[in-house]
């Protein structure tokens, strides 16, 4: 007979969802200029959550739902420098406002990889004086949801934004620099840092923290390569953002620095669980220091190739 597990009261069931997956009609981010580009699929109405949140918010609330995270559109809200949307701000409270009315705790992400094109213009992520554009951003929308939100999520996976769109090429903006990819993750995980510090000034007890992604990576066989590699994307890939934000040391190039702003920044770790990667030597992936992912060694795989290996979450969290 399979065991009874009880959750407290107080445990949060839910999901997840970013804007830009789900809205539709986002069409001052960068992702959607590229997609006029055709070098991403067109998302269109996506699910159409934008008009449709209200029957959204019912069907949570019919499967059981206490909790949802979801993210707002940076461009959406402010589609140019100087334009501000109200109207835009008044829809993300009401759906905060119908969310609190159903008994489900909201969970807001700020960043969940778009960025309004005015931003990416004025270069974006590559440079650090950008960052007070984001600064900005969440001091408004706090101030806004301050009444409904008290569980705030800062950037969505910063390590994964950085290396698909800096390293791997494989995100916008389809750039493959390991000097860029590495003084974009400093300066996301700067921007999350004051993104902390502007949420606790408004009310020291909001808990804040990231979203991180983080994944098992197993030798495929039991060879020196293939382990030193293996343990090397474990540390890069699991570790680099831990250890920036609980000791203040982020790595470069050649030498790690310490950004003592970082230490600290954070309430708790958002878990994105996905899948393991079973890890092999090969020369030729120098931007993935020499590890080769072989995906899909399992009976069943995600639309995205990916193995379902559900025990990898109780191995993280241990």
């Amino acid at each position: 007979m399979a065991e009874s597990l009880e959750f407290p009261e107080y445990f949060l069931f839910g999901t997840a969802t970013s804007s830009y997956q789900i809205e539709g009609e986002n069409v001052y981010n960068d992702w959607y200029y590229w997609e006029l580009k055709n070098k991403l699929p067109k998302t269109g109405l996506a699910c159409n959550s934008w008009r449709l949140y209200e029957k959204d918010i019912e069907l949570m609330a019919r499967l059981g739902y206490n909790a949802y995270r979801f993210s707002v559109e940076w461009s959406r809200i402010q589609p140019e420098i100087e334009d501000w949307r109200g109207d835009v701000v008044k829809t993300y409270i009401d759906i905060l406002r119908r969310l609190r009315e159903a008994s489900i705790e909201p969970l807001v992400t700020l960043h969940h990889f778009t960025n309004p094109v005015w931003f990416v213009r004025k270069g974006g992520w590559e440079k650090e004086e950008n960052i007070v554009y984001f600064e900005e951003f969440v001091e408004k929308i706090v101030e806004e949801f301050k009444e409904y939100v008290k569980i705030w999520i800062t950037i969505n996976e910063p390590a994964v934004l950085a290396y698909m769109g800096w390293g791997s090429g494989e995100y916008p903006p389809f750039k493959r620099d390991a000097f860029l990819y590495f003084r974009v993750l400093k300066n996301l995980l700067i921007a999350h840092a004051k993104a902390y510090k502007i949420i606790k000034y408004v009310d020291g007890n909001f808990q804040v923290g990231l979203a991180k992604h983080f994944t098992i990576f197993q030798p495929a066989k039991n060879y020196f390569l293939d382990k030193l590699v293996a343990d090397a994307a474990n540390g890069s890939f699991n570790l680099t953002v831990v250890e920036a934000l609980e000791k203040g040391v982020l790595p470069g190039i050649f030498i790690k620095r310490k950004y003592k702003e970082l230490r600290g920044a954070y309430d708790f770790w958002g878990v994105n669980y996905y899948t393991r990667h079973i890890i092999r030597f090969n020369p030729l992936k120098i931007m993935s220091l020499f590890a080769e992912s072989l995906d899909g060694r399992e009976d069943e795989v995600t639309d995205m190739g990916w193995d379902v290996y559900p025990k990898g979450l109780y191995q993280i969290l241990l």
